[in-house]
C-alpha cells in the first residue's frame, strides 16, 4: 500500500471480530506499533450509544486491515489472543 493511496482503492479485510470496543482500541495499539494501517468497525448498538464496556451482551468490533497486510496483523493478533 503506498502511503497516499486513497481510501476507496485499498481492499479492506476482516481480521479478528472481538468483543467489545475495549479490546478493538488494544489491538488497534498493537497494529499501530507495527506500522499496520487499520480501522475498527462497532456494532450498531456501541457506535450508536457510544458503549464502551468490553463485556456487552452482543456487542462487538470488527478489525480490518488492508489485505496486503491481512497475514502480518493476523499472526500478530492471534499471539495476544493465545
Amino acid at each position: 500500500m503506498a502511503p497516499n493511496e486513497p481510501l476507496e482503492n485499498i481492499n479492506w479485510v476482516k481480521v479478528k471480530e472481538l468483543p467489545g470496543k475495549v479490546f478493538g482500541e488494544m489491538m488497534g495499539e498493537v497494529l499501530d506499533s507495527a506500522e499496520i494501517p487499520y480501522f475498527l468497525k462497532s456494532d450498531w448498538s456501541a457506535s450508536a450509544y457510544n458503549i464502551a464496556p468490553a463485556g456487552l451482551v452482543g456487542s462487538y468490533v470488527q478489525v480490518y486491515v488492508p489485505e496486503n497486510f491481512y497475514d502480518k496483523a493476523d499472526s500478530l493478533l492471534n499471539e495476544l489472543m493465545d
